[in-house]
């Protein structure tokens, strides 16, 4: 595999992988995982996947071609989404970083309404936006 592969695949799983393990660390936190979480939460800032840079960071992964676009409407040809990669990285970030970055009502109005929820999820294959539903009912706690 060249170094252009490579450094693509890496992109999307970098995505992928910090975006979902915030919430399986605070799902299963016991006291033996406080490092793990120190440690995603640093990786997490360090890639750009904090609740500040969530959608820039996400915007400029252009790489990974199973990512539909930010507002693109293109039904079941892509795994998931800009837009529910920004909310899990953003939702995800918050719940590792037990910081107070954002406010309770900040993150309520994050939240998208039903009708661009259920577009969202019969607009993808897999990734759909409910799957995020438990980050943000734990967020805004």
């Amino acid at each position: 595999m060249d170094e252009t592969n490579l450094a693509v695949q890496q992109e999307g799983s970098l995505l992928y992988i910090l975006s979902s393990w915030g919430g399986a660390l605070h799902f299963f936190d016991t006291p033996g995982m406080q490092h793990q979480r120190s440690a995603l939460c640093c990786l997490m800032r360090e890639y750009g996947f904090t609740w500040k840079d969530a959608k820039s960071t996400v915007v400029g992964i252009n790489s990974a071609t199973w990512l539909r676009d930010l507002n693109d409407t293109t039904l079941n040809v892509y795994f998931a989404s800009k837009e529910h990669f920004i909310l899990l990285a953003r939702y995800s970030y918050l719940l590792v970083s037990k910081s107070q970055v954002v406010t309770a009502d900040e993150v309520k109005a994050s939240l998208p309404n039903i009708q661009t929820t259920i577009e969202r999820l019969v607009a993808t294959n897999c990734c759909a936006p409910h799957t995020v539903f438990p980050f943000f009912i734990n967020a805004c706690e």
